[in-house]
């Protein structure tokens, strides 16, 4: 019997597919992050934190098999969520809906963008068995690891392909931190033509005052430094807010 690869090296083998499978999802979700400024891409591990919760997205080389199987058992209940297979509570349908039909607007005055969606629909049902033949791979391969890899692997797989009917309830699910990250990927190529601190802080502001949030301006002004979100600025005065200030506690 040959001999078996470390951990680390299988480990690598499958997020190394997963990537090559990911790559053959419609077009526009990939051209859409690739478009990502740099400031984008690291809020992404705020956000990975609402769906992929207690899983470190910051040292995926340090992941083991248990990390494997909790990030791949939660992307097989994402896809089915995708195509409502998840129950979920009145609560969160009503969130989800009021998402969808502020969508809507916008496809009605965008008929490019609603044809875009149409093929990426299509393209998603081409995918989505290439996605399960996936897993089934994986999950094989998993039980013919060592038991102590193939346990871990398959116990956190299990638990992370659970979601709870209220799992994703807005106010369970983000934190204001989760907000905010949430608000600027979701417009960031506004938020890419502001001039200032001040401006995004008002926007994240208005933004979150329906909810009785309140948001300081020196948070912002952290989160910009920690990201590298910079504005240039037009016609502000010398004594202006900058985002390279050193951070404080």
């Amino acid at each position: 019997m040959p001999k078996s690869v470390s951990e680390k090296k299988w480990i690598g083998q499958v997020i190394e597919k997963y990537d090559a499978i990911e790559k053959r999802q419609p077009k526009s979700f990939n051209l859409t992050v690739a478009e990502w400024p740099d400031w984008v891409c690291k809020l992404c591990p705020t956000l990975f934190g609402i769906s992929h919760p207690g899983l470190n997205f910051r040292h995926v080389k340090k992941w083991t098999a248990r990390d494997l199987g909790q990030f791949l058992g939660r992307q097989s209940a994402l896809a089915g969520l995708i195509w409502d297979e998840v129950p979920l509570s009145p609560r969160v349908r009503q969130e989800r809906d009021a998402w969808i039909d502020s969508e809507a607007a916008k496809l009605k005055s965008n008929s490019k963008l609603a044809n875009s969606l149409k093929q990426d629909a299509i393209g998603m049902l081409k995918w989505r068995p290439v996605f399960k033949n996936f897993l089934d791979e994986i999950l094989a391969s998993a039980r013919s690891r060592p038991y102590p890899e193939s346990s871990a692997f398959l116990e956190a797989f299990g638990k992370a392909n659970v979601i709870k009917p209220d799992d994703l309830a807005t106010e369970k699910a983000m934190g204001v931190g989760e907000r905010i990250a949430y608000v600027m990927v979701l417009f960031w190529r506004p938020i890419s033509k502001l001039e200032s601190v001040a401006q995004l802080h008002k926007l994240l502001s208005d933004a979150a005052k329906p909810m009785g949030i309140v948001i300081t301006l020196k948070r912002v002004e952290k989160l910009c430094y920690r990201i590298g979100l910079k504005f240039k600025g037009r016609g502000r005065p010398k004594l202006k807010i900058q985002t390279n200030l050193p951070v404080t506690v």
